[in-house]
């Protein structure tokens, strides 16, 4: 019995340890730049957006990483919004990013395995939660920063139409959260 206390002892003394030196970070998105073009026919848009991972998270080990801002709707129905968000995989400068430049296909060229998916339902005003965090581990470990691209699925069209620019709008409240511990 004793041996099962001093386990169960040893083990809050463990967590009690590993909270403390848990911290949060919260910081604004470094760019969002929205690129138009012909998506499955149709005029549509998507957005890059770029975030930085802080230097002081950036020393320690990303735990959780979640992009975060307001919900938006779509100007001209009721349907609800899914937002998909991946990887991009080529540089780009918001200068001159189009829809079809710097990209090896138009649209954008991004890790086709998606990152982090959020449906807005009509009338919900819970803010946009995308989780972020395999991206963020492993821009922490070298992988190669080129931001974050927002689309809809095929189903929905493939990009954004008239909503791109509440969703901009919701963009300028972005933030990305981060929980890290200092290994």
């Amino acid at each position: 019995m004793k041996h099962i206390e001093l386990a169960v002892v040893c083990l809050t003394l463990l967590l009690i340890i590993g909270s403390v030196s848990a911290d949060t970070g919260s910081v604004a998105v470094d760019t969002a730049v929205s690129i138009s073009g012909q998506i499955q026919g149709q005029t549509r848009g998507r957005v890059l957006v770029k975030v930085t991972i802080p230097a002081v998270a950036a020393q320690g080990k990303i735990d959780f990483a979640m992009l975060s801002f307001p919900a938006f709707q779509l100007t001209d129905t009721s349907a609800p919004v899914t937002i998909l968000a991946y990887r991009v995989t080529t540089a780009w400068n918001a200068a001159s990013v189009t829809c079809s430049y710097p990209w090896s296909r138009a649209g954008g060229d991004f890790d086709s395995a998606g990152l982090a998916r959020w449906m807005i339902a009509p009338g919900d005003t819970h803010d946009v939660r995308l989780d972020i965090t395999s991206a963020a581990q492993s821009w922490q470990t070298g992988a190669s920063n080129h931001a974050l691209i927002l689309t809809r699925p095929p189903f929905e069209g493939g990009g954004f139409a008239s909503e791109i620019e509440n969703l901009r709008e919701a963009l300028r409240q972005a933030r990305l959260k981060l929980y890290y511990h200092h290994v």
